[in-house]
C-alpha cells in the first residue's frame, strides 16, 4: 500500500513511475534492515539533493518524463547504498538493539 501511494504522488511517465516504485520496495527493505525510517530517509534526502544539485551544474533538467538511463542510474545508486546498510546490519552492527541493561549502565555512568 505504501509503495502505490509514494508511487502515486510522483507524477512522472511509465518509466519514472516504475523507478519510484523500485525505489519504495528499496526504502521499504531498508527500513526493514535498518529497525528504522532514519536510513531511507537519508537515501530519499541524499537523491532529492543530489538530482538538485546535478540540474544545478547543468548536467540536465528536471523533468517528469525520465529515461531509462537516468532511472538505471538512480537504480543503481540507490542499490549500493541499500547494500551498504545491510552491510552495516550485518557486519558493523549498527542497527542492533539496545538492551535495557546496557542502556542502565550508561545513564548511570553519565549521571
Amino acid at each position: 500500500m505504501q509503495v502505490v501511494a509514494f508511487t502515486v504522488v510522483h507524477p512522472y511517465n511509465i518509466i519514472g513511475m516504475m523507478d519510484i516504485a523500485i525505489s519504495a520496495l528499496l526504502y521499504t527493505l531498508c527500513c526493514i534492515t535498518s529497525k528504522g525510517i532514519e536510513a531511507p530517509t537519508a537515501l530519499h534526502i541524499i537523491n532529492n539533493t543530489t538530482e538538485i544539485w546535478m540540474t544545478g551544474f547543468g548536467f540536465g533538467a528536471i523533468s517528469s518524463k525520465m529515461t531509462f538511463a537516468s532511472a538505471a542510474v538512480f537504480l543503481v545508486f540507490k542499490t549500493l547504498f541499500f547494500l551498504f546498510i545491510v552491510f552495516a546490519d550485518k557486519k558493523l552492527h549498527w542497527f542492533d538493539e539496545v538492551q535495557y541493561d546496557d542502556v542502565e549502565r550508561w545513564n548511570a555512568s553519565h549521571a
